[in-house]
């Protein structure tokens, strides 16, 4: 039997669950796929999962590749399509006599039932998203934590190696939850408007009911962030001008030869800021005027975090070897490598 619908209306409601996909899975059977089931679209990837009612009659029961089903409707352009399923073989017919038919596997081995329904919903604050995106720090370190969002009541933070950061308001948990970040930074995308707890699960949901779940990370102990940046919130204050990205990036060139990142050196006096990058095949040293009242200060940091400060944080306080950073409730801490220190990993090597 032959179903008609609305071919962005259908392409937004699986593009509403693609968050909990992961198409480079091979541990979860289906986790590349739309299930279909019960009158919903679910998706579910381990530590994210999507479910979004889609009613359309005859109801489809089976799982799809959800990378082919979605390029096929976003390669489409009429406004209605037709969708068939016949032996093994999604069908998606549009005027023509065209049609791309994608393997449907009847069977559904998606752990979907392992995801605990949502009951009591409570607002979500706006600046909940805004929180999240800011709180993406990646960090080399072994340690879980280093990859996940920490959400307590009364605040979203994040941790590594050399950096915290932390956005305080009412989030609206009523129990801290650890998450990992590349799961909740999709949250983006929803339009979230309410959230749910449960036992091992958070779950967000937009105005048209999408819900993405984040599975909650149990038995983890989470740095200390408020300490840390207690710590850092008296020293020298600096001001560092958008156009000092140019010196860094200059910098980084030749700095890049070292690291990954490129450590480089800042060396702060009254009225100027000198940005170094050392290599094996030369040097760069970019001097820039700016108005630096303090005492003389030196450090090594890495190109990619001191272009990210002076993107969004310009006005910030050097101390004690870290550099902390406020913009209304966020605050962001980095730990500075000191010329000495560096002298000495260098005599290491």
């Amino acid at each position: 039997m032959i179903t008609k619908v609305n071919r962005e209306w259908f392409l937004g409601k699986l593009e509403s669950v693609s968050p909990g996909l992961d198409p480079k899975s091979a541990l979860l059977l289906q986790s590349d796929c739309f299930v279909f089931r019960n009158n919903r679209v679910f998706t579910f990837n381990d530590d994210a999962a999507g479910r979004a009612i889609l009613k359309i009659d005859p109801p489809v029961e089976g799982a799809v590749n959800a990378t082919k089903l979605l390029e096929v409707l976003r390669k489409y352009t009429s406004e209605d399509i037709a969708l068939k399923v016949e032996d093994d073989r999604f069908t998606v017919m549009v005027p023509g006599k065209r049609k791309a038919r994608i393997l449907m596997e009847a069977e559904i081995s998606l752990p979907i039932e392992e995801i605990e329904k949502p009951s009591d919903w409570s607002f979500v604050s706006d600046e909940f998203v805004d929180a999240v995106n800011a709180c993406q720090i990646r960090s080399k370190g072994d340690s879980f934590v280093y990859n996940c969002l920490h959400i307590h009541p009364n605040w979203i933070e994040s941790c590594g190696e050399t950096q915290v950061c932390r956005w305080t308001f009412k989030t609206g948990l009523k129990q801290p939850a650890l998450v990992k970040q590349d799961a909740a930074k999709k949250i983006s995308a929803l339009g979230i408007t309410a959230l749910s707890e449960t036992e091992t699960w958070l779950h967000f949901k937009n105005h048209d009911g999408a819900i993405l779940s984040l599975k909650k990370h149990l038995g983890f102990d989470f740095k200390d962030v408020g300490t840390v940046l207690a710590g850092a919130g008296k020293g020298e204050k600096v001001s560092l001008p958008k156009g000092i990205k140019e010196a860094v990036e200059m910098a980084q060139i030749m700095a890049s030869d070292n690291q990954e990142d490129g450590m480089v050196r800042v060396d702060l006096r009254p009225g100027e800021v000198v940005i170094t990058g050392e290599g094996m095949k030369g040097e760069a040293i970019e001097p820039r005027k700016i108005s630096y009242k303090g005492k003389d200060l030196s450090f090594y940091i890495t190109s990619k975090i001191l272009i990210m400060i002076v993107d969004k944080f310009p006005d910030c306080v050097v101390s004690n070897g870290k550099l902390k950073a406020e913009v209304g409730n966020f605050e962001f801490c980095t730990c500075l490598l000191l010329p000495e220190e560096r002298n000495q990993e260098q005599g290491d090597e």
